[in-house]
């Protein structure tokens, strides 16, 4: 079957107007989740060098602003903010994700994870917590599709 042909059948499965609408409920709930965790290891200094003038920045600064910053992606610190774009690639993965199960093509799930994690691999040497926050939006991730697909797709 052509490439093209598989991918309008793919589409085709969206059901409707809410399927968009849950996945984007579930991606702010997930950046929320990670967020409290990341704002929890910024405030413990997971981030903080001291920098020239040996100050620490962000350790004790407080949760509620950390958190605040983390999720807004505001901080003007290039160590906190990610400009929304694991919550855009997680959207993504809400829509893509539950096509793919519709259709039994787990190996690209695995695969996408693969290649996710191979690339951030060098990243998470210095500090256990960032991986453990990645592994645990998987899972979240992961665990979401399976709802939408579950409310969406299969009934």
């Amino acid at each position: 079957m052509d490439t093209a042909v598989q991918i309008k059948e793919i589409f085709s499965l969206i059901p409707n107007f809410w399927f968009w609408i849950v996945a984007g409920i579930f991606t702010l709930l997930i950046r929320m989740i990670l967020t409290f965790f990341k704002a929890l290891a910024i405030n413990n200094g997971e981030v903080d060098e001291p920098d020239l003038k040996n100050e620490i920045k962000w350790k004790n600064a407080g949760f509620k602003k950390v958190f605040r910053q983390s999720f807004f992606s505001n901080a003007k610190d290039i160590r906190i903010d990610d400009y929304w774009l694991p919550a855009i690639i997680g959207f993504s993965e809400l829509i893509i994700f539950p096509l793919f199960m519709a259709k039994g093509w787990f190996p690209a799930i695995g695969a996408w994870i693969a290649i996710k994690t191979a690339s951030s691999w060098g990243g998470w040497q210095k500090t256990r917590t960032a991986y453990n926050r990645f592994l645990l939006g998987n899972i979240l991730s992961l665990s979401a599709s399976f709802v939408i697909y579950s409310f969406f797709i299969k009934a």
